[in-house]
């Protein structure tokens, strides 16, 4: 066995048994990932299972970082998880929603000027959260030969030259990934309480969680155990936000965090808004954010999946496939790290899986395949 392929074990609650789950499926989980390790399909992987609220798997293996053969990657390793941030963003909004600052039909004109125009003054809030704007798709969603190229994010007036491109579909008629939606949703915070969106994810989820591991900064003391997979990714860690006057807040992809930080958040939405007593958010806004919201037939691109009935909640996605329980939620993160939550089974999967490659089923659909196929 390979440096690079030992396998690392953190600190467990209880044993896979003791929670009914078959331990040898860990075993073969973690010749799945050595093999793909070996054969260079990713650069490590770190995963935590838990199921009524007890850790009974919590490993990983590979290296951490792309320019770096020594360090390996640890199960408290630290990781960019990019969209999954887009959970975090939503509930800060329905918080705010709950203390009656908001509401989800309220038209984002009522907040940001630029909005209030014959073209998008029918944009609400729960079409930022659903995806279903229909405005400045990701860039890729489309695949296209000749994807929007603009940097938006660059611009000072950032949303009046997001608003600039096309207009995709009328609001609520399709599923089209917005990651600048939830940008928009961080100023929305900003505007409704005064403070930055990220800030107010940091005082309102990660300090009452103990999440003390995760920021939208990769702190000093933190870089040697950092994972990157890309150039641009340390380089963009090493970075102060604000590339112009008013950098738009990083509450769209701009968290980094540890699978045990990340295990806590989910257990907090597994245990219905509560986390060893401290009250997140409430029990009936985690179920209202955890069912479809979109109507029947709502069609989907998704990067060429082409789906005609497309369900989503606010922010939590819904699809399911393989072996997952009906009910169960989830969001996935670029780079890649996914949560994913199933109330019937009171089971949660964090995991990590850096690699260069923008997306391998392999790397990614076929690990949960084999975390749900061991549930006894």
């Amino acid at each position: 066995m390979s440096f690079f392929t030992t396998i690392h074990k953190g600190v467990i609650d209880v044993t896979p048994e003791q929670v009914d789950y078959d331990t040898t499926k860990l075993t073969q989980l973690d010749s799945y990932f050595q093999r793909l390790i070996q054969d260079q399909k990713i650069q490590g992987a770190g995963y935590l299972l838990s199921r009524y609220g007890k850790i009974f798997a919590y490993r990983s293996l590979g290296k951490l970082c792309y320019d770096n053969d020594t360090a390996q990657f640890k199960p408290d390793s630290i990781r960019k998880i990019y969209s999954m941030t887009k959970l975090f963003t939503a509930i800060a909004l329905m918080k705010l929603v709950e203390d009656g600052l908001l509401y989800l039909e309220q038209p984002i004109a009522t907040i940001i000027e630029e909005f209030d125009t014959p073209v998008y003054n029918r944009i609400n809030l729960f079409h930022l959260l659903t995806h279903t704007a229909g405005i400045c798709p990701v860039t890729g969603y489309f695949a296209e030969s000749y994807p929007d190229g603009r940097e938006w994010w660059k611009e000072d007036n950032w949303i009046k030259a997001a608003l600039a491109g096309p207009v995709y579909a009328s609001p609520g008629e399709t599923w089209i990934y917005c990651t600048f939606g939830y940008v928009v949703l961080g100023e929305i915070i900003f505007r409704v309480t005064g403070i930055h969106g990220e800030e107010y994810i940091r005082r309102n989820i990660l300090k009452p969680l103990g999440m003390n591991d995760t920021d939208f900064d990769v702190h000093e003391d933190w870089f040697d155990r950092t994972c990157f997979v890309f150039d641009w990714e340390k380089e963009k860690s090493s970075q102060k936000p604000g590339l112009n006057q008013n950098p738009p807040p990083r509450t769209d992809g701009g968290i980094y965090s540890t699978l045990s930080d990340l295990s806590k958040f989910g257990q907090m939405i597994l245990d219905g808004g509560t986390f060893k007593g401290n009250r997140i958010i409430s029990r009936k806004s985690l179920e209202y954010m955890t069912r479809n919201h979109l109507k029947p037939n709502t069609p989907a691109f998704h990067w060429g999946a082409k789906y005609q009935d497309f369900k989503h909640g606010l922010g939590f996605n819904l699809l399911l496939s393989e072996l997952l329980t009906p009910g169960t939620f989830n969001h996935e993160g670029y780079g890649r790290s996914a949560l994913y939550i199933d109330p019937t089974e009171k089971m949660m999967a964090v995991y990590f899986i850096p690699s260069v490659h923008d997306w391998i089923p392999e790397a990614f659909v076929n690990p949960r395949t084999i975390i749900w196929s061991g549930l006894l």
